[in-house]
């Protein structure tokens, strides 16, 4: 085990692997875990172009020559810094890093350091709730090999929240106590404050979604709330975004002739804050897969710190982390119950504008970059402390 740090040099960790480097779980926890005084080196080097990339991968492209080639190039290079860093604290390999995992373990058993991975998701939920892959039985079962092993190497095994380690434990048999909890959180200095923006007394109530279209935001449920709001002539829905449910919830708009919806696509930074300030409701996340339910979206923690008012999809993941009626509002996961709520907050603006405000504080207060980031080293020091 590594010798704790002289109190007078500031704790030294490389950040590993070949992560999603603009990430918003990985910019937050790099930045956060700097502003509480920790030195982050950053060893990374790109192995996939794009999420397209990594579904081609998953679906049994990585038995490929080409790809193998790619992989053996890539991790060639990301030696080469590892040898340039010296000595450090701790490794900590970013999500996704299923692969990754394996290098970092031999990197630190031979410099004798501790080993954190930040898992995040799971690759193979992910794989088998977006049907990626699941038609190649191989594929599935390679994938659940690797994660499985990964998962037993590192000292420390971080994830978002109680409901997430108990899935990992229960379906790949580890022991709960092996894991830490980090919420997902978000970095204040990326979403300006929209809280003076509420303006209830404009003609229309205007209710947006935006993220990816992925089934397991459940784009279905929201698309058929509206569509029960369509004679609702004030209530007017936004759609913000792309993703692979983009055509299908296009269509049955269209198909429906929904009139009361539109849908704005991928905006920059610029307009798509734009089109929130003029948004007096957030729709959150409604999916009911498994990965929904067990997870808080980082749509939810935007939104928030954003000073929007947010309705979203109750799980027991959002219910231990946020209370319903002070932080946000939540709702059934289904269209009718979504619709109804809907309404009543139209009807009600003077409710919305308690909510946001509270909602803002309380994100600010525990889930902005610093306290994320003391969240993140408080999980980590006792690796370090350990003899």
């Amino acid at each position: 085990m590594a010798e704790p740090p002289n109190s007078q040099t500031p704790l030294k960790v490389v950040f590993f692997g070949t992560y999603r480097e603009e990430f918003t779980r990985t910019t937050n926890v790099i930045e956060g875990l700097r502003l509480n005084g920790v030195k982050v080196i950053e060893c990374h080097e790109q192995l996939w172009h794009s999420i397209d990339d990594r579904v081609q991968v998953v679906r049994g492209g990585w038995f490929s020559l080409h790809f193998v080639q790619r992989l053996f190039q890539a991790y060639g290079r990301l030696l080469r810094k590892y040898r340039q860093i010296g000595d450090y604290d701790l490794l900590i390999v970013g999500y996704p890093g299923q692969l990754d995992v394996l290098i970092g373990w031999i990197l630190t058993r031979l410099r004798r350091k501790p080993l954190v991975w930040d898992v995040l998701m799971s690759v193979y939920l992910l794989m088998i709730e977006r049907n990626l892959g699941t038609s190649n039985g191989l594929t599935k079962s390679l994938i659940h090999v690797v994660e499985s092993i990964g998962l037993r190497l590192p000292e420390l095994l971080i994830v978002e929240g109680d409901d997430y380690a108990n899935w990992l434990s229960k379906e790949y048999s580890l022991n709960p106590h092996k894991f830490q909890k980090v919420p997902l959180g978000t970095n204040e200095r990326n979403f300006p404050s929209l809280l003076s923006t509420l303006t209830p007394e404009q003609p229309n109530f205007h209710v947006a979604y935006f993220g990816s279209f992925l089934r397991n935001h459940g784009l279905d449920q929201m698309i058929k709330a509206a569509e029960l709001l369509k004679n609702e002539e004030t209530i007017q829905f936004e759609f913000i975004g792309i993703g692979p449910e983009y055509k299908e919830t296009v269509s049955y708009s269209k198909e429906k002739e929904l009139n009361n919806v539109t849908f704005s696509g991928y905006l920059p930074s610029e307009q798509f804050f734009m089109h929130i300030a003029k948004t007096d409701l957030c729709l959150g996340s409604f999916g009911q897969t498994t990965h929904s339910m067990i997870t808080i979206q980082n749509k939810i923690y935007e939104t928030l710190i954003m000073g929007k008012p947010l309705l979203t999809g109750e799980s027991p993941a959002i219910l231990k982390v946020f209370i319903s009626g002070t932080h946000l509002i939540t709702s059934p996961r289904n269209p009718q119950e979504i619709a109804v709520k809907i309404k009543f907050l139209r009807d009600n603006p003077e409710i919305l504008s308690v909510i946001a405000e509270q909602g803002q504080d309380y994100v600010m207060r525990n889930f902005s970059l610093q306290p994320l980031g003391k969240r993140f080293l408080d999980s980590i020091l006792p690796l370090i402390h350990s003899d």
